[in-house]
């Protein structure tokens, strides 16, 4: 039944509503039954997963709900209480991406999304049938998962080019995820794409992953943060903590593993000064009550080199990054690193 004229929405509401009420008034026990008896069997139907090549009632009213849904978000502007990661994820080797694929996944859980692409500019076909086989593995555990194929002649200029259209989409990924690679040919695609995520107001999130190491036994997880004399307020001054903190404490709770806080100073002068700084962010941040704070004194190459070997090290992206201190710091610290740069949009202690 499609009617040519337009009928107002509180129509059918009003008869649907009505007719629950007289059920309602005729006989409770009835209405009850009958409520109970539709849902059942729809809970059945549904679990069986029958499929109805002719469409059903549930696939408008669902794409109803959603483009409402979706034109409502658009709206409204982002604000870090609501804050989840959505992660964008570039796979130039998609055959080569598991690992990372699997970190994405617990960094986004619970809540949130991944969406990976990959540009080839040969078989689309059996390319998107691969990566879909890919994205299975991290299916499931309240993440969302999505994958697109493009077709461009080389991976950067497709990537740059779909990183900027997702700007306009309704839920848009907040983040920029992706490895750099073990030799310096990929330096070029990383530090673009650092560019690009900056222009889209993207966070980023930069792993150089250790070929011997991985991820260890995942039991400690090590943030450094930038030495800030002589302002140690944490209010006042400009941050690029916050997506390191919400990422170190999504893992921590996904590994079971332990946060460890580490800034080094210049000189000894600054030491209580920090320790107080990291005290007041291990509770205004809500860190788990088995985080450890230290305060290294000296120069900040010796003090990666001379701790402790943390199954995963956490550092922030300073202005004009380079890819290649990225690759220094990893066979340095001798584990995986996750490079990480605030979008605006988080906060860690809000």
């Amino acid at each position: 039944f499609r009617p040519t004229f337009r009928v107002p929405r509180v129509v059918p509401l009003f008869g649907a509503v009505g007719s629950g009420l007289m059920m309602y008034f005729i006989s409770p026990v009835a209405f009850l039954v009958a409520v109970t008896a539709t849902v059942a069997i729809y809970l059945y139907l549904l679990k069986r997963g029958l499929e109805a090549p002719f469409g059903d009632v549930r696939a408008g009213l669902f794409t109803a709900l959603a483009e409402w849904f979706a034109r409502i978000v658009a709206k409204m502007p982002r604000h870090h209480r609501s804050w989840q990661p959505k992660l964008l994820v570039p796979l130039e080797k998609p055959e080569e991406s598991r690992a990372d694929l699997l970190l994405a996944r617990d960094i986004a859980a619970p809540g949130g999304s991944i969406t990976a692409f990959h540009i080839t500019s040969e078989n689309h076909e059996e390319a998107n049938r691969k990566l879909n086989e890919l994205m299975e593995c991290i299916e499931g555990e309240r993440v969302f998962t999505n994958s697109i194929v493009a077709d461009a002649p080389d991976f950067l200029s497709g990537a740059v080019v779909l990183v900027q259209v997702v700007r306009s989409m309704a839920v848009r990924p907040n983040t920029l995820f992706f490895t750099i690679g073990r030799r310096g040919e990929s330096d070029v695609l990383a530090e673009r794409l650092l560019q690009v995520a900056a222009d889209e107001e993207l966070g980023v999130i930069l792993l150089g992953r250790h070929p011997k190491a991985a991820f260890g036994l995942q039991r400690s997880i090590r943030v450094w943060l930038h030495e800030r004399s002589p302002d140690w307020n944490l209010d006042d001054s400009p941050v690029n903590w916050n997506l390191a903190l919400l990422v170190a404490i999504r893992l921590a709770r996904r590994w079971d593993s332990l946060i460890q806080l580490v800034t080094v100073v210049k000189t000894a002068r600054e030491t209580d000064r920090a320790s107080a700084f990291l005290e007041e962010l291990f509770e205004r941040a809500r860190l788990p009550y088995d985080t450890t704070y230290t305060v290294e004194v000296g120069d900040f190459s010796r003090a990666v080199t001379q701790l402790p070997h943390a199954d995963l090290n956490i550092f922030g992206i300073g202005e004009n990054p380079d890819v290649g201190d990225f690759r220094r710091i990893v066979e340095e610290t001798g584990s995986s690193c996750l490079f990480v740069r605030d979008s605006g949009f988080e906060s860690a202690i809000d």
